[in-house]
């Protein structure tokens, strides 16, 4: 696109042509001259990023969404993490101690993270401790919280001396990103799902907000094998189940489905950074881990796992230079078509520390 500057010597130009003389610096023409300018590049500006906002390649956020609903496909929204709180007593009480549904906890030192009871729970007389379902108060990573840090009460439960849990809240996912939106787009883009073809089946699947990934296989009978890896957590057999009798209004006569849960194989992920300069490692492993998320959540189900693309994901951040991963914790790994690669527990560490 043409600069302002550009713009401003075009149009003088122009008018020494047409006056016989230049425009005299700071005059009232010249002021018109470039107010002038400076709208029509804005003009010039709100065209190009409307360009680029159409183009399914380019466009981002609202824009993005918008040309993703045209086709069918729509980002799917955030999700909150879940666990176990553990409630307790120093002594066992002579009453059984209710502690109501909608308890709010927070992490150790932290009430910006906030998680909350899902039912109401007993701490019978004779027992120290029970264990309640929860979830964080807001959908997102930020939800997820490692065993044994959530110690804080927001409200205190009558007779209830202490809080924790004792594994770590897990499945908290921030909402789609666009490349992971523009990513299922250009799939159906490019293979437009038409009753009967694999495109068709995967494209119902994926309509399902618990679905993060789907592997399609067709046997030599010609049976349709769908394997499904679920944001967060795993599937539960209820929302396999709501899938399969989805499948079963949608598939054609004669064909055969069967829908399955991918078999998780969990990775863990340790690796030393070799930092760009200007670069601390603390901000640069925060930006690492969340490119690391983001790689293991564009991987399908069936697609093999090499480091080598991991590297590459983490370096075109801008933040490491280069990636070594340690020892045989972080290793190539071969996927069947049954099986989604997810990402376990994540170590980043400075280069030769």
């Amino acid at each position: 696109m043409e600069s302002y500057e550009a713009l401003v010597e075009r149009m003088e130009k122009r008018y020494e042509e047409l006056a016989g003389f230049p425009p005299r610096y700071a005059s009232d023409t010249d002021i018109r001259i470039r107010v002038l300018a400076g709208e029509i590049f804005s003009c010039m500006a709100a065209v190009e990023w409307l360009k680029k906002q159409r183009n399914p390649y380019t466009a981002e956020g609202t824009e993005l969404e918008s040309l993703a609903r045209q086709r069918g496909v729509f980002r799917k929204e955030a999700i909150k993490a879940r666990g176990k709180l553990r409630f307790s007593v120093i002594l066992p009480s002579w009453y059984t101690i209710t502690i109501p549904a909608g308890t709010v906890c927070s992490l150790d030192g932290d009430e910006s993270a906030r998680y909350v009871t899902l039912k109401e729970a007993k701490l019978l007389h004779e027992e120290t401790s029970v264990d309640v379902e929860a979830e964080a108060e807001l959908p997102g990573e930020n939800g997820n919280a490692a065993a044994n840090t959530i110690r804080d009460f927001i409200t205190v439960p009558s007779g209830i001396d202490g809080v924790t849990n004792p594994e770590a809240f897990s499945g908290g996912e921030d909402a789609e990103s666009d490349e992971s939106l523009r990513k299922r787009l250009l799939q159906v883009m490019e293979y437009p799902p038409e009753g009967g073809n694999l495109s068709y089946y995967r494209d119902a699947v994926m309509q399902h907000s618990q679905v993060r990934s789907v592997s399609i296989a067709v046997g030599d009978d010609g049976e349709i094998n769908i394997y499904a890896d679920s944001r967060g957590n795993s599937f539960d057999e209820g929302v396999l189940e709501t899938i399969r009798e989805d499948l079963e209004t949608k598939r054609e006569i004669g064909v055969k489905i069967t829908v399955e849960a991918a078999e998780r194989v969990t990775i863990p992920i340790k690796a030393a950074l070799s930092l760009q300069n200007g670069w601390s490692l603390e901000r640069a492993s925060k930006v690492c881990r969340k490119a690391i998320q983001n790689f293991f959540y564009l991987l399908e189900p069936g697609r093999k796992f090499y480091t080598t693309d991991l590297a590459g994901a983490m370096i075109a951040t801008g933040a490491v230079w280069h990636v070594d991963f340690v020892g045989n914790t972080t290793a190539d790994r071969e996927i069947s078509k049954n099986q989604a690669a997810v990402c376990g527990e994540i170590v980043l560490e400075g280069a030769g520390t």
